[in-house]
């Protein structure tokens, strides 16, 4: 569905065929028929002025209602942070939430996601996502297309998220065969890597603040990549690539450019994930 609300003209032949109905079995005047049209355009003006819709069904805003609940319940008072690379969320964060809506999801992309549930979730305390579940520091830059089907995004960042666990793994199981003691893995799962994700970390109720204001230099975006904690940038690609055909992705290119000459040792560079 949409989301759009539903066009008044539709409910006319409806109407109208209940009017027919009517008018058949109590062999009412002709006139009484144009009336009967009227009514049914009305009620179907009312409708419309009242807000049916077909994309956030009751059920929809209900998951929203239990979804806010069980977040609120372990973090009854969300709080505002810094923007930039603090409201990073983690791999866990994210899937959860596509769990959590993926019935009515399916092969939408993250305006849908944006719209429909993003920003119900976060209205009442106009926070980002970030801030709503539980903010965390940048480990890892996504960059990605709002067209991208939502499932693919996820599923892109959940492997690399798998991946990135799995070779810190390995290499700490190298380090043990040759004597070397490293201790900073630990029992690290795929879960707890951290994604500065536009959509999730930019409070999309302050877009224009979130921007810098037209100051690139000051956006959040800018400054979440340039963080010292953010060690590489994941695009999100698709086979068309359409994460190139926009302007704000070739930025963050750019910038990844920039961070991989100015910082070798500690930053990774472009990371492609499908």
């Amino acid at each position: 569905w949409s989301g759009r609300p539903l066009p008044a003209v539709l409910f006319i032949p409806f109407m109208l065929l209940i009017s027919f109905a009517i008018d058949a079995q109590v062999h009412v005047r002709k006139r009484h028929l144009v009336v009967s049209a009227i009514l049914a355009f009305g009620i179907a003006f009312l409708l419309r002025v009242c807000g049916i819709t077909l994309g956030r069904s009751p059920s929809v805003r209900r998951r929203i209602v239990d979804y806010r609940t069980k977040v609120l319940h372990k973090r009854p008072d969300p709080q505002p942070c810094q923007r930039g690379p603090g409201r990073a969320v983690t791999a866990a964060q994210l899937y959860d939430l596509f769990e959590s809506f993926k019935t009515y999801i399916g092969d939408r992309d993250m305006y849908y996601v944006n719209t429909t549930i993003l920003n119900p979730i976060t209205k009442p305390e106009q926070l980002s996502f970030s801030e709503f579940v539980g903010p965390c520091e940048v480990t890892y830059f996504v960059s990605h297309f709002w067209g991208t089907p939502f499932q693919h995004f996820v599923s892109s960042i959940v492997k690399h998220a798998q991946l990135t666990v799995e070779n810190q793994q390995q290499q700490q199981e190298g380090n043990i065969l040759e004597g070397i003691s490293n201790t900073t893995v630990g029992a690290a799962t795929w879960r707890q890597e951290k994604y500065w994700i536009c959509s999730l970390s930019n409070n999309q109720w302050r877009v224009q603040k979130e921007l810098g204001n037209g100051d690139w230099a000051k956006s959040s975006f800018y400054r979440a990549l340039n963080s010292p904690t953010c060690i590489a940038t994941v695009m999100v690609i698709d086979e068309e690539a359409k994460p190139l055909t926009r302007a704000w992705c070739l930025f963050e290119v750019l910038q990844t450019f920039i961070l991989m000459k100015n910082r070798p040792d500690s930053f990774s560079g472009l990371l492609l994930c499908t």
